[in-house]
């Protein structure tokens, strides 16, 4: 047994005591009876779970790297495969948000249990953004980027990449924007705008485009875009820093496109000569030297730089040609093809300058590099056959006004800037000669030399109005899709030959005569949204309409003596035609036989086509559709009387008058139809 002096046994009953002592004066103060003391239950345990997932892109659902991931203050990073895990998030309604660059933000509420959850996210690529001075463009599908344009100008040029303009953009230069963020995506190309204007040529504003390069490249979740090729599009003042970049650091650089340049840096040795280059100037340039460019590009073309030199006629510094925008996306597609190496760790691609074809500058045809017969030194350099082609059809609009092209034939006005639509004839006889002034091949000479006088109409009208004329041997063409398809296709052809890419998707105004009308109707009824109008000269046959067919007006004229067609069954066509509210009409011309082309006639389908192309034909082709008219805004012409009035005031059956457009071809029209009869050598004057 444990022994204890006094003072230790003191010590240890002092505490309880003291607490006796306190509890007797409690007691001997309270008055009434004691009430237990109950003390608060522990708070329950918190409940907790564990949400997991894998973050991805929502266009290709590839994982997302580095994305931040938080509920509350839990915080993951995705790791390589986009996966993240955040223990310990307090059960109940809670909000998931989720951040990674170049990405929108994304957050969404979730329920967590106890048992945990798991919530994948989508994000959406962030298309548009702008860093300073700078703005950068990537498109929504491409996870990894092969090459970046860098658009330099006299403008602020981060619109391009934004579609945001800050000031009016011309309408040809917003669609060259949208024709760069539209470049197919298997090319996995950005793009990077600037307002950094008239750029000092020389290291240090190239050191600034290096540096937003990087910014652009950290701020995206591109990293790849610090180091990626660049493709250079200079403008105007923008072409100066373009050409010199492009010189002082030729590894960096796949190609270089420069619009209009203020000037031209000079390329002598080195990779610099193998940077493939496009020169395009502006024949009514009032701002640069055209005279001095030309000469610094011999001098870079005599070094053996791979450069082309094109001047477009009638056009001014400003102006943005359909022909030049598409020849500037066409050799971006081809320069990406031959240079972009498959392996991003790979240098680009040389390109040997025997491999290319060569342009003579004064001739506008090329040839491969190893049959061009004259001077090397100072021919436009172009890297394909097909390239060589378009660089023959923009040099061609400064000389060259018709093209044949097998059965079929074209006519293009050489001071029409833009193509606007094209008068499409088919016929019995060779309407070749409407395009090129040579035979159409009437059997009666009065009726030959009408129609001479009508395709030179057709030409004059086509200066006028920005029309092409086309022309074909193929006479009695078959009604049907198969003949569709090769109008289209001769029409793309005549698009690379012609240099009027337009060309290649126009709307028509379909001319048939004949055994060419058949196929002409058809056409309209099947293709109504590429036909301004139709006019059918003593047709063999015309294709019924409906649905959108019925808005394409259509004239169809009838010889009273015609001995070779059904004018009964074309007249019973008409009505059913008519009475499906096709805006057509139809004029009997008296007293004249099948082979027959009067005066009044010529005048009567220069005058219906001119009113027709007037109204429908948009200002810009390829971008806005056809206008139209409304029934109610036209006139009506009674066949019987031979009379016209406008709609609202018409007292026949409306179902089968002839529709006319305006009150003037109302007017005509009641001429050629109270036409006297008249003799074959009345009808055609001999010009």
């Amino acid at each position: 047994m444990t022994r204890h002096t006094d003072a230790t046994l003191r010590a240890a009953l002092r505490p309880p005591i003291k607490c006796l002592f306190a509890a007797l004066i409690l007691v001997a103060c309270h008055d009434g009876p004691l009430t237990p003391i109950t003390l608060p239950p522990p708070p329950p345990p918190t409940v907790t779970g564990t949400v997991t997932g894998t973050v991805t892109s929502a266009v290709n659902d590839n994982p997302v790297a580095g994305a931040e991931v938080r509920i509350g203050t839990a915080v993951d990073t995705t790791d390589a495969d986009g996966h993240f895990v955040l223990p310990n998030v307090a059960a109940g309604s809670v909000t998931l948000r989720c951040t990674a660059p170049g990405f929108e933000a994304f957050a969404a509420v979730i329920t967590v249990t106890a048992d945990g959850v798991t919530r994948d996210v989508a994000l959406t690529r962030r298309a548009g953004s702008e860093i300073g001075q700078y703005a950068l463009y990537v498109p929504a599908d491409v996870d990894t980027i092969r090459g970046l344009i860098v658009v330099l100008g006299g403008h602020d040029t981060r619109w391009i990449a934004t579609n945001s303009p800050t000031e009016p953009v011309p309408p040809s230069l917003w669609h060259l924007g949208q024709s760069l963020r539209n470049l197919p995506s298997g090319h996995g190309l950005a793009i990077l705008g600037t307002s950094l204007v008239a750029m000092s040529n020389d290291s240090s504003s190239d050191e600034i485009l290096q540096n937003a390069v990087r910014a652009a490249a950290s701020s995206s979740g591109h990293p790849e875009i610090a180091t990626v090729p660049l493709f250079l599009y200079g403008m105007s003042t923008g072409g100066p820093e373009a050409s010199g970049f492009a010189a002082r650091n030729p590894e960096r650089v796949a190609g270089l496109f420069l619009k209009a340049p203020l000037g031209i840096a000079a390329v002598t040795t080195g990779k610099a000569l193998g940077v493939p280059t496009f020169v395009a100037l502006a024949e009514l340039d009032a701002l640069v030297n055209n005279a001095a460019l030309t000469t610094a590009f011999e001098a870079n073309r005599a070094a053996g730089a791979l450069w082309a030199l094109a001047v477009e006629a009638a056009v001014s510094h400003d102006e943005l040609s359909v022909a030049q925008h598409l020849l500037t996306i066409d050799w971006i597609n081809a320069i990406v093809e031959l240079r972009l190496p498959t392996d991003r760790s790979d240098p680009l691609r040389e390109m040997a300058e025997a491999s290319g074809w060569l342009g003579n500058r004064a001739t506008g045809q090329a040839a491969p590099w190893a049959t061009y017969a004259d001077d090397r030194a100072l021919a436009s350099w172009l890297p394909s056959q097909t390239m060589a082609e378009k660089w023959e059809g923009l040099m061609a609009r400064r000389r060259i006004e018709t093209f044949e092209l097998g059965d079929f034939a074209l006519y293009v006005p050489a001071g029409v800037p833009v193509v606007r639509g094209v008068i499409l004839a088919l016929g019995g006889p060779d309407t070749r000669g409407f395009a090129t002034g040579k035979r159409i091949g009437a059997p009666i000479p009065e009726v030959e030399a009408s129609l001479q006088m009508l395709g030179q109409e057709f030409r004059t009208l086509a200066s006028a109005q920005g029309l092409a004329v086309v022309g074909t041997s193929r006479a009695a063409m078959a009604n049907g899709p198969a003949s569709d398809t090769l109008l289209f296709r001769t029409l793309e052809q005549f698009a690379v030959k012609s240099g009027r890419p337009e060309i290649g998707y126009p709307y028509v105004l379909l001319y048939g005569m004949a055994a060419g009308a058949p196929q002409a109707s058809g056409f309209a009824a099947r293709n109504p949204w590429w036909v301004a109008g139709v006019f059918l000269k003593v047709p063999l046959g015309v294709s019924s309409v409906s649905e959108r067919a019925v808005e394409v007006p259509t004239y169809m004229v009838l010889a009273e003596l015609d001995a070779f067609v059904d004018n009964a069954a074309l007249t019973t066509a008409f009505e059913g035609n008519r009475g499906a509210g096709g805006l057509w009409a139809l004029a009997m011309e008296r007293g004249v036989p099948h082979h027959s082309l009067s005066p009044l006639q010529r005048q009567v389908t220069i005058n219906w086509i001119s009113t027709i192309l007037e109204r429908r034909l948009p200002y810009e082709p390829g971008w806005d559709p056809l206008g139209g008219f409304a029934p109610m805004s036209g006139w009506l012409g009674n066949r019987t009387t031979g009379k016209a009035s406008s709609w609202a005031t018409y007292s026949g059956n409306r179902a089968s008058a002839s529709w006319l457009p305006s009150q003037a071809t109302a007017t005509e029209w009641e001429a050629l139809v109270a036409a006297p009869a008249v003799t074959l050598s009345q009808k055609s004057a001999v010009p």
